[in-house]
This record gives C-alpha cells, structure tokens and sequence, in this order.
C-alpha cells in the first residue's frame, strides 16, 4: 500500500481510522463485506418477479434524484415494478414518488455494508438488484487488499450521471413528488407564514461567506419578518446569529417547508427535497460563473442543477460576487412576495 492510497483509505473510513487504529479499521473490513452479503442475499430473496430493486446509499438529495426517475426506469426497462432500497430516514419520502412500488427499509449500518459488497462484487447492475450512486472513489480489501478505483461516468451533471447508473437513454423528464399535507394547515400557517427559514449548511458546498447569511437575515428582519436557521444538531451545523434554530425529521421539512414566506439554502439535499415541493426556494450557489450577475440562469449551473430536477416558477438560484454583496441580498430578498 503506497501512501496516496494509505491517505484515500483513511479518508474514506473517517474519524476511526487515525493514528494506529487505521489497522483495526482496516482488518474490520472483511465483517462488513459479511454482512454486506448477507443484505444482499436478503434483498434478493424478497424480489419478487417483475421487480427491479434501486438501491442508493449515498445523502437525501441523490435518493431525491434516484425516486424522481423511477418513472423514466420503468419506461425504458423491461420490469413491471420498482422497489427502492433506501435509509429509514428517507423511506417516507421515498414513497411518495410515483412509480415506487414498494420500499426495502435499510439501517445506516446495513446500507454501508450493502454498498462495500456491491462495489467488490461490481454488482451495479445483477439480478434485477440496480446500483445508483458511486463515489468519485472507493477503496475495499479483499480480504488482505487495498484497491481504489475511479469509475467512469461519476462526473458531469447530477442528471447525466443518474442517466448512466439507470441505464436511461435520450431526454428524460423527473417526476415530481407527491405532497405530504394539503397545504391548509392553519397552524403552520400561524407559525411560520410571516417567517424565513435559511439553510448555512450543506455538505455540497463548503465555501459560503457566513457575513451575507447574517445580512439576509438583517434584511427580513428589517422587514418584520421572523428568521429560523435549519439546525438538527449535527457538528457541521451553523445557527446564523440572531435566528432560531429549527429541527425537522426530513419528512417534517418537506412539509413546513412551503408554509415559510421564503427559504433560502446552500445547495444542498436538502434543497432538491424543497424543490420538490411548493415552497418558495432560492437556492445558493457559491461562485460558478464569475462573469454572470447575482441571479443565475439554468444554462449557467453546469453541474448540481436543481433546475433539471424540477423547473418551476418558485424556484430562483443565486450566486455571491466578490463586491456584489448588496446586490445579491437584494436580489434573494426580492423573491420574498414572488
């Protein structure tokens, strides 16, 4: 094992591997291919006939994209149903794709292990069980080596690398999800029709300057508006000073999320939920393309492009300028009575 290679496999198992445990994190891969096998042959025992499995182990957004194609992968295959394999944090909005028949429900744990084993075996696409998300990366031993691999067609756009681990030709059009409310609830109505809600986080992007979150929330509040920051209590999360925090289940989020006069966030998986609702969403980008203005068209975002997830009226995204700070919060905060 060279040291490129040693660094990439303590990356990719995390705050467990440093020091001399990286031995101990190493040798335990062997149990996790185990028991990625067992899910695996689990999964296959449940398929029933006519049935293909999706299954995606990676963040919520990339599960939103995956449910949102269902309807394009049986168009274009030849099985009668799709089931999804899919977190239990995530199983709820899952359901509400059209065309997912049915969902096998995965702890965190097991997913992991179902992913190592799928990646060893490369069983992307075997007996009806279809794979939908690789990493740019990806390191296994078997059982005493270290192989890390790029694989092909993990760049690009978000939707045209979907395209490629569904096996999906030509144009394809996402469907759009299934609301979870009627969007007549009086209290939430009460609580947050005269509020903002602002994501600072996401684990897209990285490189957002924290003083233009505070502006905007200066802003709204200079407009009498309440402002909440999304925190469910995750070390990455940031509360912009002088807002609420907010904790939501990801099914609650989807649901709040239109009742908010506005909701602004960092590109994020968080944000392709939202879309996928009615809210009123301005996404964030960080500086894409540095010869455009504050507000960005669909032909400018190359890669995570919300707008080829769902295109809609309420749906606006924004990029920061060096020396356009006023600009950009008044752009986003004119979207507010949109």
């Amino acid at each position: 094992m060279d040291v490129q290679d040693r660094e990439n496999y303590l990356r990719l198992l995390g705050d467990d591997a440093q020091g001399e445990d990286w031995r101990e994190a190493f040798d335990n891969t062997r149990k996790v291919l185990e028991d990625g096998e067992k899910v695996y042959e689990d999964i296959c025992a449940v398929r029933e006939d006519g049935m293909d499995i999706l299954v995606c182990s990676a963040h919520l957004g990339d599960t939103v994209w995956v449910a949102s194609l269902a309807s394009e992968y049986l168009r274009q295959h030849d099985c009668d149903r799709v089931c999804y394999a899919v977190k239990e944090s995530q199983n709820d909005i899952v359901r509400q794709f059209p065309d997912i028949d049915t969902t096998i429900i995965l702890d965190n744990y097991e997913m992991s292990c179902l992913e190592y084993y799928i990646i060893v075996m490369k069983y992307y696409n075997h007996n009806h069980i279809v794979f939908t998300h690789m990493h740019s990366f990806f390191c296994y031993s078997y059982p005493m080596f270290l192989k890390l691999t790029y694989h092909p067609g993990v760049t690009g756009s978000q939707l045209d690398t979907d395209k490629i681990w569904l096996d999906l030709k030509g144009d394809v059009k996402p469907s759009r999800m299934r609301p979870l409310d009627d969007g007549n609830n009086e209290e939430l109505k009460e609580l947050f029709g005269k509020a903002v809600l602002l994501f600072p986080v996401s684990q897209t992007l990285h490189h957002f300057p924290m003083h233009l979150w505070k502006r905007l929330a200066d802003e709204y509040h200079s407009k009498g508006y309440e402002v909440f920051s999304n925190y469910n209590g995750f070390d990455y999360e940031l509360v912009v000073e002088d807002t609420k925090p907010l904790s939501t289940t990801i099914p609650e989020l989807a649901v709040v999320a239109p009742y908010f006069a506005q909701v602004i966030g960092l590109r994020s998986g968080a944000c392709d939920l939202m879309a996928e609702t009615e809210a009123n969403l301005s996404v964030v980008y960080d500086t894409i393309c540095p010869d455009s203005g504050v507000r960005l068209k669909k032909e400018e975002i190359k890669v995570c492009n919300i707008y080829d997830l769902v295109d809609r009226e309420r749906l606006c995204c924004y990029q920061s300028l060096e020396g356009k700070d006023d600009e950009f919060v008044e752009a986003v905060v004119s979207q507010l009575n949109s």
